[in-house]
């Protein structure tokens, strides 16, 4: 009896043990940055007097945009970065739609257009474009982003202190009919900011997003053309070197959000895939001596990359044994099953646009955990492709 008393407690623990990892990295790791002190990055360095501009490189990759290039182009011309420091690089991944057209309309001599014949995929691009670039500091961003007008110059700022080699920017997602954060994507985004601020600050930024980062032309490593997520491959290789990756939310873009769960959860399995892939290359990472980087990299990412499986472990083994054991497993079960209605009110809020507040947030863990675990098999067996669907978005506007 004593036996199998201590077995259901050692299995009880297990489950506990499962489901202590997500409120680990969603929770806990939070709190604990949030109560140690701010980083040396935490603010912008003072500019050097008299020290000329760098000259800088935006670069960008698209794929039939010819609803959203002309008026992006213009947007990155219009920044308040001294024109004769600046040059725009587009590159046209086989689009069949108007987007050569408009690119080769552009008279500028500040923009360069690559209108490549063959479709092969976004990281293709940016390496080609990146070996063009005549800048020292290289901005990426995307074909439906909007930066406001002094983004760049923001970014450069960062630069100043010679270890930073990366710099990730603020991408504020919006509805593109009420002009606020979609239902509860504004929540989840309000942690990733906390966040990457926290990180940044310590110079240990965890990826950047895809619409508005810049590296130090020396740190910029060529991405494998088979990289599935390489905004957040090419940022973690800067610290894999040692430089400094930082955030500046005083470098604002926006984009508008996907327009339906089905899109957005698309763009995640990609993510996802990504995630487990980039682990390939970012191992070393997870080495002590790399100190606050390696500590922010298994907090922040490899555990909530294992999520999905040991929440899902979690569950088959309380449903198993609330069957063989009854007793406390069936607490345990109701609970799961409390938190799988919660997950199915979201998802009916979200498919009739209803706003639910934090209610809504089960079902926005949930769709990320669910992306995750398909993205992993997808990875497994290689059917992620290379080459990209583009989220559909408006272009953004900055008010």
């Amino acid at each position: 009896m004593i036996f199998g008393f201590l077995a259901k407690a050692c299995i009880f623990c297990t489950i506990l043990g499962l489901l202590m990892v997500p409120v680990y990295c969603y929770i806990i790791y939070p709190l604990l940055l949030a109560v140690l002190p701010r980083g040396r990055y935490a603010d912008p360095p003072m500019p050097q007097p008299g020290e000329p501009q760098p000259m800088v490189s935006v670069i960008i990759a698209a794929f039939n945009e010819d609803q959203h290039i002309a008026q992006r182009i213009q947007n990155c011309l219009g920044s308040s970065y001294p024109a004769d420091r600046l040059e725009v690089l587009v590159g046209s991944d086989g689009s069949d739609d108007e987007t050569n057209k408009i690119l080769s309309s552009f008279k500028d001599p500040r923009v360069r257009a690559f209108p490549f014949t063959e479709r092969r995929g976004k990281v293709s691009v940016l390496n080609d474009l990146a070996r063009e670039a005549t800048g020292e500091i290289l901005v990426f961003s995307d074909a439906n982003t909007a930066f406001n007008d002094d983004n760049i110059a923001c970014l450069v700022q960062r630069f100043n202190a010679r270890e930073v080699a990366c710099v990730c920017g603020k991408l504020v997602f919006v509805d593109p009919e009420t002009g606020t954060p979609p239902n509860n994507e504004g929540a989840y985004w309000k942690l990733e900011t906390f966040l990457k601020t926290a990180e940044g600050s310590r110079g240990a930024l965890l990826g950047a997003n895809g619409a508005n980062f810049a590296i130090r032309a020396s740190y910029f490593i060529e991405c494998p053309i088979n990289t599935l997520v390489e905004d957040f491959l090419m940022p973690m290789l800067v610290l894999k070197q040692g430089g400094k990756v930082v955030y500046a939310p005083e470098a604002l873009a926006t984009e508008d959000s996907a327009p339906s769960t089905k899109d957005e959860f698309r763009r995640r399995v990609r993510i996802g895939a990504g995630a487990f892939q980039s682990l390939t290359q970012l191992w070393p990472l997870l080495s002590p001596s790399r100190g606050f980087a390696a500590f922010a990299f298994f907090s922040h990412k490899v555990l909530r990359w294992l999520t999905p499986f040991l929440v899902l472990g979690a569950f088959l083994i309380t449903l198993t044994m609330s069957f063989l054991c009854g007793g406390i497993f069936w607490g345990a079960l109701l609970l799961q099953l409390g938190l799988l209605g919660l997950i199915v009110i979201g998802w009916f809020a979200e498919k009739f646009r209803l706003r639910i507040g934090l209610l809504g947030l089960p079902f926005y863990f949930f769709s990320m955990n669910a992306a995750l675990f398909v993205g992993f098999f997808r990875w497994v067996g290689s059917a992620q492709k290379v080459t990209w669907t583009r989220t559909p978005r408006a272009t953004a506007k900055i008010s």
